[in-house]
């Protein structure tokens, strides 16, 4: 009968061998102390002594605290879990996933320079064929464009590289875009025209009275921009003058304008009556 084995002293990874544990079956148990400090009975055919249990798949050089130390490919910060995990919470995980997803994105797209349009495509053909998924798409674009929005402007360096874009942008391309708002503009019929000005007039104020604001602190930009505009307003006056029809419209909307101040200035001087002496309805009809 060949001599107990004995592993007492031997150190196989993290682990040292203290002394010979309990036999439980056929099966002996050896106490071990890990590097962490940490001492924990192991079976002797996890233990890789020999070549036959090197090659077991459940072998063992650490104790079970150390086994499952997980460090996060996202944070950095080690974490414990049983099962093999690459991060150590929800939010890592989803930075892990989204990541990952941006580098198959960027993998794809450049070895496919028609990928994005083929995407597109694919998604528009699924869009025409379903009204609740073009809805749907409509939403989430809304969305999407909201938090980029969003994002841009809580980033003063991304916006000023934005800006520098769009004004470079439009210096190139000035004379076709406004070819295409001209075109847009003439294929739409009267009732779209108002409502289009209407949906954009006060997005088109505010930006000017930013832009205004912006040019009076400058004395020298100011003076240029009102000599721009007194000469604008000539070029606009001698074309409704060489134009009937134009200055007729013209006309027309200074006359309602005009209506529409005279009808405001009469209800706001009525409302100031009525605050002030009360309604005179309501006194008849308490008899006073």
């Amino acid at each position: 009968m060949p001599a107990p084995l004995d592993l007492a002293g031997r150190v196989f990874g993290q682990l040292t061998v203290l002394e010979r544990g309990e036999k439980l079956g056929t099966t002996q148990w050896w106490r071990c102390r890990c590097t962490c400090g940490r001492v924990e009975d192991i079976p002797q055919h996890r233990l890789p002594h020999s070549n036959t249990t090197r090659a077991r798949r459940d072998v063992v050089y650490a104790c079970a605290n150390c086994r499952q130390t997980r460090i996060c490919s996202q944070c950095g910060n080690t974490f414990h879990a049983k099962m093999p995990r690459a991060c150590c919470s929800d939010a890592c995980q989803q930075l892990h996933d989204r990541q990952k997803w941006r580098e198959d994105y960027h993998r794809r797209a450049t070895s496919d320079p028609e990928f994005n349009k083929k995407r597109f495509q694919r998604v528009r053909e699924r869009a025409a064929a379903d009204l609740e998924l073009a809805e749907k798409l409509c939403v989430q674009n809304r969305q999407n464009n909201t938090a980029h929005r969003m994002r841009i402007d809580q980033d003063p360096e991304r916006r000023a590289r934005l800006i520098a874009y769009r004004a470079e942008y439009w210096q190139k391309n000035r004379a076709t875009i406004l070819a295409s708002r001209r075109a847009a503009l003439a294929a739409m019929s009267e009732e779209q025209r108002i409502a289009y000005r209407a949906k954009y007039r006060p997005s088109w104020r505010e930006y000017a009275r930013r832009k205004r604001l912006e040019i009076s602190r400058e004395p020298l930009r100011y003076i240029e921009y009102r000599q721009q505009q007194r000469e604008a307003g000539a070029r606009t006056y001698e074309k409704q003058q060489a134009d009937p029809e134009r200055r007729a419209a013209r006309q027309k909307q200074q006359r309602e304008a005009a209506r529409r101040r005279a009808l405001n200035e009469l209800m706001r001087t009525g409302q100031e009556l009525n605050e002030r002496y009360g309604d005179p309805d309501e006194s008849d009809g308490n008899g006073n």
